[in-house]
């Protein structure tokens, strides 16, 4: 079915249920329709969200620049689908998340929060529109090199995800996602220090095993990106971290993350204010990826790159 040149397509829905399902994301997109859709070609449901995008892009014709790591229970993902020299969106939805979707289903989301999780999910649409406008060039023929590989694409996905939630935080509320991410960001800023610590011994005592490495490159980023989601939330509902939870406040002012955690509340603000008009003038990602790279050093690792440009790690 196609409502505003969009594709809905259905699997493993009934008739009656992919019906209910596209006449409510149909209204849904109506309310919406202040973001910046362009280029937002298709809704795929599926039964999972992971595998499908695998599927979709093995035709060697087109290449994603947004396949991340396979993770359980993901109710949705926007990628960017490059083909014949065009950059397509495409929302990939969990079936059992989009009966939700629908206020007249009782599923295990409620309406509301599964209203925030579309609404987050398109303002990566508008984001992705934003930056496209901007670094089309880059994203069809770009790369990075060296210590770049992990730092820059680190930035961006943070801030993809901090801006998705600061548009979407008017759907929300202070004790619902807000407060639930705050608690698990403090959750991991105390684990990371023990489990990193133990992913280099591992390592260090078999250099066969860069399973570790690459595992600590996970964790890391799982607490940058969490930070991102939560300081989105708190700037567009213009909420200090204390209000939101004084004990995660506390946690977070006494771990090893505190001074990564000032920067990136001050480097998210300051890229926010020049988007998007003022992101041609300026290397936007610069700062926050130099961040990154130190937070990488508080755990011993030093991001270096050889005379090639070639990224490895070196331990103290």
């Amino acid at each position: 079915m196609i409502t505003n040149d969009i594709d809905i397509k259905v699997n493993g829905l009934t008739q009656s249920e992919s019906e209910t399902v596209i006449g409510s994301i149909i209204e849904l997109l109506r309310q919406f329709n202040f973001l910046d859709l362009r280029r937002f070609k298709d809704i795929v449901i599926c039964g999972d969200v992971n595998e499908e995008i695998i599927s979709m892009t093995r035709d060697q014709n087109k290449t994603t620049k947004n396949l991340y790591p396979k993770h359980s229970h993901v109710y949705a993902k926007v990628i960017t689908v490059l083909e014949d020299n065009n950059i397509n969106i495409i929302l990939i939805l969990n079936k059992e998340f989009s009966l939700s979707l629908v206020k007249s289903i009782h599923c295990s989301m409620s309406y509301r929060d599964s209203l925030h999780v579309f609404h987050h999910e398109l303002s990566h649409i508008h984001d992705f529109n934003k930056k496209i406008d901007v670094f089309r060039e880059k994203i069809l023929n770009g790369k990075y090199e060296g210590v770049h590989l992990i730092t820059y694409p680190l930035a961006e996905k943070c801030w993809s995800e901090y801006i998705a939630n600061f548009m979407a935080s008017s759907s929300t509320h202070r004790s619902s996602f807000p407060t639930l991410i705050a608690e698990k960001l403090a959750v991991l800023v105390n684990e990371i220090p023990e489990v990193i610590s133990t992913d280099i011994m591992v390592y260090k005592s078999n250099k066969n095993r860069t399973d570790r490495m690459e595992e600590c490159q996970l964790q890391i980023e799982n607490v940058l990106k969490t930070a991102s989601y939560l300081l989105g939330y708190m700037h567009g509902l213009n909420l200090s971290l204390a209000e939101i939870s004084d004990k995660v406040d506390f946690e977070i002012s006494k771990s090893t993350f505190k001074d990564t955690w000032e920067i990136m509340n001050y480097e998210l603000t300051s890229i926010r204010d020049i988007y998007p008009n003022g992101w041609e003038k300026i290397r936007v990602y610069e700062n926050l990826a130099a961040c990154f790279e130190n937070y990488y050093k508080v755990f011993g690792i030093i991001l270096k790159q050889d005379e090639k440009c070639n990224l490895y790690f070196e331990l103290l």
